[in-house]
């Protein structure tokens, strides 16, 4: 929601179709950062194409851009390598407490869009 906000975007479907992505997709802490992919989402909304044949340069390599500063940062984009819990885990809910990683996740947040704003130029 800050990515768009940041480009004068608002729209209640904004964080509705992001729902899915929390917790490495279905919460899954399986597949890629949710950080991450809502990245992606925004860079879609900023420059993404109208029609197959238009050019997605400028998306294709600020999304890589940003995947490679992630990964220097935190050495993977998975969301399980990150927080190390698997969400079929007994007791994972407990350990995301006992471990804060809600804190953990948020510092991914704000890694993300501190570094698509730079990269955006916004």
């Amino acid at each position: 929601m800050a990515l768009g906000e940041s480009l004068g975007i608002e729209s209640e479907l904004i964080p509705r179709i992001a729902t899915g992505f929390g917790g490495g997709v279905g919460s899954t802490h399986r597949h890629m950062c949710g950080a991450l992919t809502g990245a992606v989402m925004a860079t879609g909304i900023a420059w993404g194409r109208e029609r197959p044949e238009e050019s997605r340069e400028k998306a294709v390599n600020l999304i890589r851009e940003l995947l490679r500063g992630f990964h220097q940062e935190f050495g993977s984009a998975n969301c399980y390598e990150l927080v190390g819990i698997h969400y079929e885990e007994e007791g994972w809910s407990e350990k995301w407490q006992a471990m804060n990683m809600r804190d953990r996740c948020v510092e991914f947040v704000r890694f993300v869009v501190e570094r698509w704003l730079e990269l955006a130029g916004t």
